[in-house]
């Protein structure tokens, strides 16, 4: 949350924009009408001119305030990824990203006119230590980041010098105010992940004495930053609680939580109230004020040029206008957009991974969605087997298992059923038998200590030669209790060429492509983080006859990775598309002003242009899905002004043909990935029937109400038995839920 210069009250969602509240009414803006994406990470106000600056899951939204307008920073401005985590502002308005997995993106503001342009980055290796043995640095202190994972940033205020202070997964970094000196601070376990890497510690490394590991930080995993009133640094950790660092006297103090009476380890927020008052967030564990106020030292608060910031409060008279939603756009910008597209579709190498958004709003309903080529429903049939999915199933395979360091003789991949049937929409649909059915596999790393780098689970995907989306979804359904909530995975992919009979042992489990995915060339990568509501994360991958994409769901530190499905989908549609004209839209842009003015009458003049895009993303792919939100928005926005749900196709097109139209304009709904797809199009608070599709995505290949489960055929066909998968079952008498488990 903040509070902008007119006193009113922003607030990020999960997975549904922004809410604006004045001190008497509440007001949200979803991605069509505001910000980019759908889950927000954080919000910030620019100290030079008031602006809300809006971190989400598809890049940077910014509101000018004074100008009522809302902009988007993507990967297009400079971002090396879209989703970002943190934001900060020097005292002269520079802007500083922190990122899910990229480091930090630096963007300069120019005075003159109040615009930012991309500066530079600072990012760290991917691996560290000989032959890039660890994923984190080997030693407790040194220069740079530490890690890219970038959990929280604050610029001091409350000392003489500006100071950047960074909070990653491996440590507190401190940057100076020009970014040309950086140095870390590691956690006290920082050698306890030494240990774990494979193969031992490396040769030559050694602990740290112990007068410097006293000096060091109650652990690796930071979550949160905050500045008192005497310039000390608050660190919140993920296991530890707090500590309070003052740079002056280098001493530090640390806020047990047991000694203090807090309700958790796990801090997510320290919010400064000023005197020694103080209130701290908690994972699942609410808002506390300490009956103890806690003071590192007895100084009085320092007066500098850097902390003159105005206060602002919400009001509670004169109530500030809310802000205006992001407007249509005019004939004139559409056609401006279209010479755009036109123009920055080219034929470019493409690479072979691409990262693309998160999609946070369509939680289990993936049928109809995704899967389109094939879909593995993972451990879904029990007893170690999968549920199998898609029109072209049988020509996508898969091979599933973990990392080489595990501690046991001999281990492998687990397979969960956690719940027989919900009906929680966040737990995937069971297409085989209808309803739902919560299952996952995981890397039985519950068994092994946190600072284990692994197992991890790796998944190779062999598919038809061409381009592909390829989607996983994660769900950590018990993400507040105990270590669950713990969880936070780096998911990377990579192209390899493999032979079959390599692929073919990996299906047994009898290699690991573990040392041939860490050789290969860099990836692309996303992080999961805090995903207790359900999130898909997607690639576009390009494979030839003799290439295989290769994903990695590495534990980071974690507790027990799991996922829960993964689909593949073909880019573009599947039967062959007649060729539009190259300038299709830009000789009917006569017709969008009958598009703009009336929507629902002229909408086919809005289908061509919808078309026409689809062609665009067919003819560049990877262009498409890199930036596709923010340049097909604009069409889309001009397109859902409908008030009485989108209609029907022209009465003198045949049906077959209504059904290809609605087929089109899902494809780019889901592209997008802006809506949820089911029997309704959902758009903010309005719903639109998605008129011919109620068969097609309604009940379909489910049987929900008729579906009852017979635990002694399951049983005996498949629990009695051992597999070679060590199958886990969670389940309980007949059809009810049980917290006991079974072998």
């Amino acid at each position: 949350m903040a509070i902008d210069k007119l006193g009113r009250l922003w607030g990020g969602h999960l997975n549904s924009g922004v809410s604006v509240f004045n001190g008497k009414d509440w007001k949200n803006y979803d991605v069509v009408d505001g910000p980019l994406g759908e889950r927000i990470f954080d919000i910030k106000i620019c100290p030079k001119d008031g602006d809300v600056w809006i971190a989400t899951s598809a890049g940077i939204t910014r509101y000018k305030i004074d100008a009522d307008e809302w902009e988007h920073l993507t990967r297009e401005d400079g971002l090396l990824e879209d989703q970002t985590s943190t934001l900060a502002f020097k005292f002269d308005g520079t802007l500083i990203v922190g990122t899910q997995c990229h480091g930090l993106a630096i963007f300069s503001r120019d005075n003159s006119n109040g615009s930012y342009r991309h500066a530079r980055d600072i990012v760290a290796p991917d691996r560290f230590g000989p032959n890039n043995c660890s994923p984190v640095p080997l030693t407790p202190r040194g220069v740079g980041l530490p890690s890219n994972q970038i959990n929280d940033i604050i610029v001091t205020k409350n000392s003489e010098v500006e100071t950047i202070w960074v909070a990653t997964s491996a440590g507190l970094a401190k940057v100076n105010s020009d970014f040309k000196t950086i140095e870390y601070w590691r956690g006290k376990n920082y050698f306890d992940k030494v240990k774990g890497l494979y193969g031992g510690v490396p040769k030559d490394v050694k602990q740290a004495p112990k007068e410097v590991i006293d000096q060091l930080l109650p652990e690796d995993y930071l979550t949160c930053l905050a500045e008192d009133e005497q310039g000390a640094i608050w660190i919140g950790t993920r296991q530890n609680g707090f500590t309070i660092a003052d740079s002056k006297t280098n001493h530090q103090a640390f806020g047990n939580p047991k000694a203090m009476g807090l309700p958790d380890d796990f801090v997510t927020k320290i919010l400064i109230l000023g005197e020694g008052d103080y209130l701290t967030g908690f994972y699942g564990g609410g808002i506390i004020k300490p009956t103890k106020p806690f003071k590192l030292i007895d100084r009085k608060p320092l007066k500098t040029r850097f902390n003159k910031d105005k206060s602002f409060s919400v009001a509670q008279n004169n109530f500030a206008n809310l802000p205006s939603k992001m407007k249509p756009p005019t004939e004139e910008e559409l056609r401006a957009t279209f010479y755009k597209l036109k123009g920055m579709v080219l034929d470019v190498k493409s690479p072979k991974v691409l990262a693309l958004n998160d999609d946070w709003r369509t939680k289990g309903d993936w049928i109809d969605r995704y899967g389109c080529y094939s879909t593995v429903l993972c451990a879904m049939a029990g007893g170690g087997l999968n549920s199998y999915d898609g029109y072209y199933s049988d020509m996508v395979q898969f091979a599933s298992g973990i990392g080489r360091n595990f501690k046991a003789k001999k281990d492998s991949l687990r397979h969960w059923i956690h719940w027989l049937e919900s009906n929680d929409k966040r737990v995937l649909q069971f297409s085989d038998q209808g309803g739902r059915r919560q299952s996952s596999w995981d890397d039985h790393k519950e068994v092994y200590p946190i600072t284990l780098d692994g197992p991890h689970i790796y998944i190779t995907c062999k598919m038809p030669a061409g381009q592909h989306l390829v989607s996983f979804y994660f769900f950590n359904k018990d993400g507040h209790d105990g270590k669950n909530k713990l969880r936070d995975f780096i998911l990377t992919a990579k192209v390899l060429k493999l032979s079959n009979a390599f692929f073919e042992q990996l299906q047994d489990e009898a290699v690991h492509v573990e040392p041939l995915f860490l050789q290969a060339p860099k990836g692309e990568h996303t992080r999961v983080k805090d995903f207790w509501g359900g999130v898909y994360k997607r690639f576009y991958v390009d494979v030839k006859n003799d290439e295989y994409a290769v994903f990695k769901i590495d534990s980071h530190y974690s507790f027990c990775t799991i996922v829960s499905g993964v689909f593949v989908d073909p880019v573009g549609k599947l039967p062959s598309r007649s060729e539009p004209s190259e300038q299709l839209p830009v000789h009917e842009l006569t017709q969008w002003a009958k598009v703009i003015n009336n929507p629902v009458e002229y909408w086919w003049w809005g289908y061509h242009a919808i078309d026409w895009s689809l062609y665009r993303r067919d003819k560049n792919p990877v262009w498409f899905y890199k930036n596709s939100r923010a340049h097909i928005l604009p069409i889309i926005r001009a397109f859902v002004r409908m008030k009485d749900g989108l209609p029907y196709a022209p009465e003198d097109k045949n049906n077959e043909y209504r059904v290809d139209i609605r087929y089109d304009l899902t494809q780019l709904v889901n592209a997008v990935q802006l809506f949820e797809v089911g029997d309704y199009i959902f758009y903010g608070d309005k719903k639109y029937r998605t008129h011919g599709w109620e068969e097609r995505t309604k009940l379909g290949r489910k049987r929900h109400l008729e579906y009852k489960w017979d635990w002694d055929v399951f049983y005996k066909n498949f629990v009695k038995p051992k597999t070679s998968r060590h199958t886990y079952i969670k389940s309980s008498e007949s059809n009810k839920k049980s917290s006991e488990s079974i072998k």
